[in-house]
């Protein structure tokens, strides 16, 4: 009797296992080649973006450095991360509430 197999019979979960397997390797390659194309669209910034973005912060933003003991930097990312919000919104939000007080 002639088998209609292209390949001999092997057991199914042998092949299962390299089918599996070229699957994810497949998939694996392809995530990695969108990852880095994605990469290098986002890292390219042009001479006219730069200076643009200077711009904007030399014009609209003013820069505080702040200076806390070692641990607290930790303990204020996590209370800003409990409330859903960035460690810069969470200062400025104190800063404002503070200076709502004040008034």
């Amino acid at each position: 009797m002639a088998s209609f197999f292209l390949f001999p019979t092997y057991n199914i979960s042998y092949m299962l296992a390299h089918i599996k397997s070229f699957v994810v390797i497949f998939l694996k390659d392809r995530l990695q080649a969108h990852t880095i194309s994605t990469y290098n669209k986002c890292m390219k910034t042009t001479p006219a973006q730069k200076r643009a973005h200077q711009k904007y912060q030399h014009e609209k933003v003013d820069t505080i450095f702040l200076r806390v003991p070692k641990g607290v930097r930790q303990i204020v990312q996590e209370r800003a991360a409990s409330l859903e919000l960035s460690v810069n919104s969470y200062v400025n939000q104190l800063i404002e509430e503070d200076l709502k007080r004040k008034r």
